[in-house]
């Protein structure tokens, strides 16, 4: 190995050392920079299973919450910032009043139901 291998695979582990003495001195570089990017990957994929895992985590936690019907009026309360959760209550609010003013009045519907 030359110099300028052994200082570059110093990072590696012992087994790629031992790979790389069988490996021709001018592909030698080559191959380190494909070692360090297998090495590189493998530890991104980690990152990637360890983060899958806490998603399904977090899937099953947020399944184990109620089914809550579709017809349901939902007002999230999770908001940090309070100007935020105040736009959105304005919002629930005027969408509640706009329905209830368009309810059907009870006393004009008894008043066209068929007397007895």
């Amino acid at each position: 190995m030359t110099a300028e291998s052994d200082s570059s695979t110093s990072n590696g582990t012992s087994e790629s050392r031992t790979a790389l003495s069988a490996v021709p001195d001018g592909l030698r570089p080559t191959v380190q920079m494909l070692i360090v990017q297998i090495e590189a990957a493998s530890k991104q994929l980690k990152t990637l299973q360890a983060e899958n895992e806490r998603l399904r985590a977090r899937v099953a936690e947020l399944e184990q919450r109620p089914e809550i019907p579709e017809s349901a009026l939902v007002l999230p309360l999770e908001e940090a910032d309070a100007d935020t959760l105040a736009e959105n209550l304005d919002a629930y609010i005027e969408t509640i009043d706009v329905l209830l003013e368009n309810l059907p009045d009870p006393d004009s519907a008894a008043d066209t139901s068929p007397s007895a």
